[in-house]
């Protein structure tokens, strides 16, 4: 297999043959688009993409292939790729939850509507598969114009993860959580009582048919502590998923939360399965170890997830641009110290 460092210097070489002002067509992807999707993405990004994957075109071809990934393009007539979105797998542990972005455009092609047509391609791919139960997307917020988009498309806005990824400069981008149901049931969800009020404002606004029974800090632990951790050590993220816990779980969090900052993590994003009652009362250690409510994540376990959220630097407030009123709402939430 061709190493990233391989890619990039391969990629570094090819010329830019696409020209401005040409007609394309926005259709589904094909095995020997994979060359010009690496090429887009160099385009875009140059070396400073995180995935190595999509530098590489058998590795795209093998996550096509796999079911991995869904991507939709928009082609030139020369076989050029001009735009690139995608429904693919990302760090839900449900697989029926696909993740519903990677939009982009060639640089000689910004300002047309292409963004547009590859979402609404997506949109009627999305539709057609019957593996795939919910999407969500995380629309970064140093702009508005994803935001934009994913509310003219029916997204639902449900959490603010603050400081996700690392920016131009110095400086962090946060991202807007936003989902869409295709297919679903009525749950159950068990709500701690210090942010009850919050959940069923985002259970409202995502039209989710939900049993929402109240939660006490005394909930009963499970006989086992269940958790899964991903560490982004490039990006400065941990993200850990919890299942259950039993007494032992919010020493082992903290240790999680331990490797991690020494891995050069800055960000920690705790996300806490509301079927089971052991997992949701884990969001009282966490907030009295300085983590506070990132929002909901519906379908993250298929069950629903409560995103608990801790920033080792305060957040740039002041760079976060939101599109909606429920957004900025949910911004509130997330500034506010737990009311304990």
């Amino acid at each position: 297999m061709t190493t990233r460092a391989e890619a990039l210097a391969r990629l570094s070489q090819q010329p830019d043959t696409v020209q401005p002002g040409l007609v394309y067509v926005v259709e589904a992807f094909r095995p020997e688009d994979a060359e010009a999707v690496c090429d887009l993405f160099y385009r875009v990004y140059q070396d400073a993409y995180p995935v190595d994957m999509y530098y590489i075109p058998d590795a795209v071809r093998g996550a096509v292939a796999e079911g991995a990934l869904y991507p939709v393009v928009a082609r030139l007539a020369g076989g050029e790729v001009i735009g690139f979105a995608a429904l693919y797998r990302s760090s839900p542990p449900f697989a029926g939850l696909l993740e519903f972005g990677l939009g982009m455009v060639h640089p000689a092609y910004r300002g047309s509507l292409i963004l547009f047509h590859l979402t609404t391609e997506l949109m009627d791919l999305m539709n057609s598969l019957p593996s795939v139960e919910a999407v969500y997307g995380e629309a970064v917020c140093d702009t508005i114009i994803t935001q934009h988009s994913s509310a003219l498309f029916g997204f639902r806005e449900v959490a603010l993860e603050l400081e996700l990824m690392p920016g131009g400069g110095s400086g962090r981008i946060s991202c807007l959580a936003v989902f869409r149901n295709i297919r679903d049931r009525r749950r159950t969800l068990h709500a701690p009582a210090f942010c009850a009020g919050e959940l069923g404002k985002l259970l409202a606004w995502a039209e989710l048919d939900r049993e929402v029974v109240a939660l006490g800090e005394e909930s009963l632990a499970a006989q086992a502590t269940r958790l899964e951790v991903q560490t982004f050590a490039h990006a400065g993220v941990m993200r850990g998923n919890v299942y259950s816990l039993s007494g032992d779980g919010a020493a082992a969090m903290r240790q999680a939360e331990a490797a991690a900052a020494e891995q050069g993590c800055r960000v920690f994003q705790w996300f806490l399965n509301l079927a089971e009652p052991s997992a949701a009362a884990g969001a009282w250690p966490l907030a009295r170890n300085g983590y506070r409510l990132g929002g909901l994540m519906p379908r993250w376990f298929d069950d629903d997830a409560l995103l608990m959220q801790k920033l080792l630097d305060p957040p740039a407030v002041e760079r976060i641009n939101l599109y909606s009123d429920r957004a900025r709402e949910i911004q509130a939430m997330t500034l506010a110290e737990p009311a304990l």
